[in-house]
């Protein structure tokens, strides 16, 4: 009985310890597997299965299946060469595969095992696998990142050169007389003042006196000019070369150009900045009323950011393709419209009509531009030696341009530039934020058969305009139309649609520099009408009567004589609010309208 729970016991912790095991393989993803040499099979447990990412209902457990369905080709032969070590030297290799893995486009796979034998002959190779594709990629990545600083620093050398006390140079490589432009004879036993302007000169002459005297080390910034002639912001590294005796003997120094950096940095602050400008515009859409409004904001701000603009012009494209100067500031003109069609304009010379990128002009002249072109009266009358223009785009159709200024040639910097490249990508997205904006606006305000205010949008107008204490001769005017229901039974909505559509022009054209309209219902129409004489207004009234008899549908063939009765209340007369003067107009309406039914 002992014996019995004795074993059982020992099975347990058997069963304990097999478990823990599955455990730590699970955690270190760990598979087995087993090659039997003499039978040439291999065998995987589930968890070897899952890492190869092999089913083992279709493997058919041989080595050929291994080397055609699971080892990689960049593996392939070095796979097959361990496999021969072990066989006929009996040394087991431990190394990674890559595998061809159905579900990875990558996937390594290390092998480490040992060799079973039985009376002194090699039966089986067993042992584990483990997916170190992380390991080996990472390894991979770090001996990239070793190359590349490696080739680096072996391709990419700083300027160096070495002063004595007195200033004179004495040694230096050819990456720094590449960088002046100048030749060996041109530099040793030469002084800065030899190989630099004067005002630079001074610079590093101070600078090095003052490091002679501290014997240290020296890091500062300063301009250099290069061999061809740009400035170029540059860090000098220096050091005092001393003897035994603490006796400085001379200066060595490393020069690191370090303009890009500064450019990158002071374009990401402009590009930064234009950012600002996009959002705060994006965000204040609503205030805008009209896209000029919209784009004259838009040329202001981003003028400010363009160090060299001392003007902006806002040049619109139209449908027709005629280009105008739509906006400007800063520009002196005579005529108040300058337009010419597009193709045939300066501004389509500059660009070649690409709108995929800014154009830079750096010595504009007359006598680049015809006589008959628009450019001619801007640059007779402004100084503009150089110019940035900015392509903007709508839905991939050009829009507008905004073109800049600058009274000096060459007056813009590659920040410049790169900041316009900025606003050019985004302006496309800016402006159909706007558009989709006004849609949405016209949607929530106009009629959308008469294209007039609606009912709620002419109610906040009127009082609107009636709280701006407005002056005289302010009148509302309510009209309603005559059998407008047997025009639609008769000739149908489409016709009557068009009829509304009609009467919206009509009213629109005749009062277009004094007031506004409404559709307030159905067939009802309101009005706030000022600078006329309610004489005037009548007068206005029956010249939109005359519209309305010339009345005629082509499509369907319809036409008939358009009629109307309406009401005039005035301002102050007839009360101070809109619902007053709504009220009384409305009511005089219907006076009219029954006496036009009487007088039939």
């Amino acid at each position: 009985m002992q014996k019995l729970e004795k074993i059982q016991f020992m099975n347990l912790e058997l069963a304990e310890l097999v478990k823990q095991l599955n455990n730590a393989m699970d955690i270190a993803q760990l598979g087995l597997y087993e090659w039997n040499v003499k039978t040439n099979t291999v065998r995987f447990d589930k968890r070897a299965y899952e890492i190869i990412g092999v089913d083992p209902n279709t493997f058919d457990h041989t080595m050929a299946s291994i080397l055609r369905r699971v080892i990689h080709p960049d593996s392939l032969e070095e796979f097959q060469q361990s496999l021969r070590k072990a066989s006929a030297v009996e040394i087991v290799e431990n190394k990674s595969y890559r595998l061809s893995h159905p579900k990875k486009e990558i996937c390594w796979i290390k092998f480490m095992s040992r060799i079973i034998k039985e009376n002194g002959e090699t039966v089986k190779l067993v042992g584990v696998i483990m997916d170190v594709t992380n390991d080996v990629l990472m390894t991979q990545d770090l001996k990239n990142e070793a190359d590349f600083v490696i080739s680096l620093i072996e391709n990419v050398s700083s300027p160096f050169f070495y002063k004595d006390t007195q200033g004179f140079y004495r040694k230096f490589n050819k990456a720094f007389a590449d960088f002046l432009g100048l030749k060996d004879e041109q530099i040793r036993n030469k002084t800065v003042y030899d190989v630099a302007p004067k005002h630079l000169a001074e610079i590093y002459e101070e600078a090095d006196n003052k490091l002679l005297n501290e014997k240290g080390n020296q890091e500062y910034e300063s301009l250099v000019m290069d061999g061809e002639g740009r400035y170029r912001h540059v860090v000098f590294r220096k050091s005092v070369h001393l003897s035994e005796s603490n006796k400085a003997l001379g200066i060595i120094g490393l020069m690191q150009d370090v303009t890009e950096l500064r450019t990158a940095e002071k374009t990401l602050r402009k590009i930064t900045e234009v950012q600002k400008i996009m959002m705060k515009c994006n965000q204040e859409i609503s205030s805008y009323e009209t896209e000029k409004e919209f784009l004259h904001e838009l040329m202001i701000q981003f003028m400010m950011i363009l160090d060299g603009a001392t003007s902006a012009g806002l040049l619109k494209v139209n449908e027709n393709q005629i280009v105008s100067l739509y906006d400007s500031h800063g520009i002196s003109l005579n005529k108040e419209v300058l337009h010419m069609p597009y193709k045939e304009s300066y501004i389509y010379e500059i660009t070649q009509g690409n709108y995929n990128e800014v154009c830079l002009v750096n010595e504009l002249s007359l006598f680049h531009l015809r006589p008959d072109d628009l450019g001619q009266e801007i640059l007779k009358q402004n100084i503009i030696q150089s110019m940035i223009v900015i392509p903007v785009t709508y839905l991939d159709e050009i829009n507008c341009f905004f073109a800049y200024g600058s009274a000096d040639t060459h007056g813009f910097s590659e920040e410049d530039v790169a900041a316009s490249e900025f606003i050019r990508g985004e302006m496309d997205a800016l402006i159909q934020s706007f558009v989709f904006f006004q849609k949405t606006v016209m949607m929530a305000r106009y009629d959308a058969i008469t294209g007039l205010m609606n009912r709620g949008y002419f109610d906040k107008s009127l009082k609107e305009y009636l709280e701006r204490e407005p002056g005289e001769d302010v009148r509302v005017v309510i009209i309603d139309l005559e059998d407008f229901k047997q025009i639609n039974d008769r000739w149908g909505h489409d016709v009557g649609d068009r009829y509304l559509n009609f009467i919206g022009e009509s009213l629109n054209r005749v009062f277009s520099d004094n007031g506004f309209w409404g559709r307030i219902g159905g067939d009802e129409f309101a009005g706030l009408v000022h600078s006329m004489s309610y004489q005037e207004l009548e007068e206005k009234l029956l010249e939109v009567k005359g519209l309305y008899n010339s009345f005629a549908s082509e499509e369907s063939k319809a036409t008939f004589c358009g009629e109307f009765s309406y009401g005039i209340s005035s301002y102050f007369e007839d009360g101070i609010s809109h619902p007053q003067l709504l009220k009384v107009a409305d009511s005089r309406m219907y006076d009219h309208k029954k006496a036009h039914k009487r007088g039939r």
